[in-house]
């Protein structure tokens, strides 16, 4: 089975706007980088994955820094649920039997994580979520081609996606993996998962980098 991981990822001046004013403009792309470059290596470390794209409308700002084999896609409309479906629906491409959606700042997901997803998606009609940590938002979505998710991320996804299911009958696998499921959204999440030593090395630099950083509102909040 050839198994496709997508990592949508917004433009990088606008992204972790819930780190203003704790990170400047500058350390907050420099966060985004770091976490989407940490969470590429554990797919591709998880050696679960025959295509892995990021969906991006900046391909340029990333091609040079992904590991070799990862390619950009260029998403062309905004809004994170209509240009991840245009891109659905040109999947052509990838030749692939089913697809991974992946949030793109899950830094303490390991190889392992990813492997486990990958073979939860070679099971026929396969159809696999994971929420948030708090069951409130979706951080994977998955499945068997043609995709069996109609796409409603944003606030409160997994209750919707959970519903959209229900109403098709369909029975979802629901992955609870805790490197899958803790993504970083504010500055509490960070300290927390640095606090854990759960990081992956790129993003643990950064959060250490910044927590020896003098009157840091990040570590005083």
């Amino acid at each position: 089975m050839s198994r496709l991981v997508v990592l949508p990822i917004r433009e990088l001046a606008t992204s972790k706007s819930r780190f203003d004013p704790a990170l400047d403009p500058c350390r907050r792309v420099e966060l985004s980088r770091s976490m989407l470059l940490d969470t590429v290596e554990a797919i591709v470390a998880s050696g679960g994955f025959n295509t892995i794209a990021v969906l991006t409308p900046e391909p340029k700002a990333w091609d040079p820094d992904l590991p070799t084999g990862v390619r950009t896609v260029e998403s062309t409309v905004p809004g994170l649920n209509e240009s991840l479906s245009q891109h659905i629906k040109g999947l052509a491409w990838a030749k692939a039997d089913s697809l991974s959606i992946v949030m793109p700042d899950l830094p303490s997901a390991s190889e392992d994580d990813f492997a486990e997803l990958a073979e939860a998606v070679e099971v026929q009609g396969s159809a696999v979520i994971v929420p948030d940590r708090h069951l409130v938002g979706t951080n994977v979505l998955a499945g068997e081609l043609p995709f069996p998710w109609e796409l409603s991320f944003g606030e409160k996804s997994f209750y919707k996606h959970l519903k959209e299911a229900m109403d098709r009958h369909i029975s979802p696998l629901m992955l609870y993996k805790r490197g899958l499921m803790c993504d970083v959204d504010n500055p509490d999440d960070l300290m927390e998962l640095y606090d854990g030593g759960s990081l992956r090395p790129r993003t643990e630099e950064f959060a250490r980098s910044f927590a020896t950083e003098k009157n840091s509102s990040l570590w005083t909040q």
